[in-house]
């Protein structure tokens, strides 16, 4: 997580027992410590969500901006984790315009819009408050590996 021109780092009280770092503050309720320096940061966005917090619930077009950009976070760095070679700009270019980046493998195009099919059939699972079935799972897997390894999938 990164904030201004410093690094912001969270540690585990458990990993910083063996670390000789002097400055830590707690986090209260939480296992968690970090360094003191980053304490105006934190206490200026802190300030800021309890602002948005006071608004009230966000409306349906901020929602939507909302989700539409965590979609698309998730699908870059989901297949940025598996060696996936596009951008994040390239892969909101994919998902939200179906549009085909010059240079860049088929792979890489299959993988971003079946991750975003496979994350649209989430959605209506989670709609259905059904329990998830075994076919369920194996239809998403499906999803994901159509077109890529499609004797593997499902």
């Amino acid at each position: 997580m990164t904030f201004g021109r410093g690094r912001l780092v969270v540690y585990n009280r458990t990993a910083l027992a063996r670390c000789s770092l002097t400055s830590r503050t707690e986090v209260p309720g939480q296992p968690f410590e970090y360094e003191a320096a980053f304490a105006t940061t934190l206490d200026e966005l802190d300030a800021r969500v309890q602002g948005l917090r006071a608004q009230g619930r966000l409306d349906g077009a901020a929602l939507s901006q909302l989700s539409k950009f965590f979609r698309v976070r998730t699908i870059f760095n989901s297949n940025a984790i598996e060696g996936n070679q596009l951008s994040e700009g390239e892969t909101r270019l994919v998902v939200e315009q179906g549009l085909t980046i010059a240079g860049k493998s088929l792979r890489d195009h299959l993988e971003t819009q079946n991750l975003a099919h496979a994350l649209d059939f989430f959605e209506v699972l989670a709609s259905r408050h059904d329990p998830i079935t075994e076919t369920d799972i194996r239809q998403v897997h499906a999803a994901i590996l159509k077109g890529i390894n499609d004797e593997g999938a499902g």
